[in-house]
């Protein structure tokens, strides 16, 4: 009986743990050598991935995977004060998309963008400043959401998936980078 008793307690621990605890708790750790994008560490959506900088050349390349058109946001929290991390981001090819880099001035930084298919986008987390430390330590907290759950009216594109329209009827949409 004292057997059962304890799984009990125990599957009810990890149950309400998953429901009442932060992501850290459950958070990846980054596996070096992920200094390219050959090497990048893989990402799921809402897992924080934990990272260190150890040096002041070192930089960490994670990817993740999309399964269609949507919003990507990729957020570095848990970055000690007086210290400066910025993010490049790449598209799906691996090609440099942008740069986000706030200096140090928010306290965190933070890309959201608009993806208009699957494929594995990329972020480069970087050192580009601040007190000297040999080691940063930070947390990643990437997130995707479907453009389908975020705009009701997406993916419309073309006439052949467009919707149709009553008048009078309004309409409160958005347009995305293509």
């Amino acid at each position: 009986m004292k057997k059962y008793l304890y799984f009990f307690i125990l599957g009810l621990f990890f149950v309400l743990s998953s429901l009442y605890l932060p992501n850290a708790v459950f958070a990846q750790e980054e596996v070096e050598n992920n200094n390219s994008l050959a090497t990048a560490n893989a990402l799921t959506s809402g897992q924080d991935m934990l990272g260190t900088i150890s040096t002041s050349s070192d930089v960490d390349f994670f990817k993740l995977s999309t399964s269609g058109a949507g919003q990507i946001r990729f957020e570095l929290i848990s970055v000690p004060e007086g210290l400066d991390l910025g993010m490049y981001i790449y598209d799906k090819q691996g090609n440099y998309w942008f740069n986000v880099n706030s200096k140090g001035e928010t306290g965190k930084e933070v890309a959201i963008f608009y993806v208009d298919e699957a494929g594995e986008y990329a972020v480069q987390v970087y050192r580009s400043g601040g007190i000297s430390s040999s080691q940063i330590k930070y947390t990643l907290r990437p997130t995707f959401t479907l453009l389908a759950e975020i705009d009701p009216y997406e993916p419309n594109n073309n006439l052949a998936v467009a919707i149709e329209l009553t008048s009078g009827q309004e309409i409160l949409s958005k347009i995305y980078r293509a």
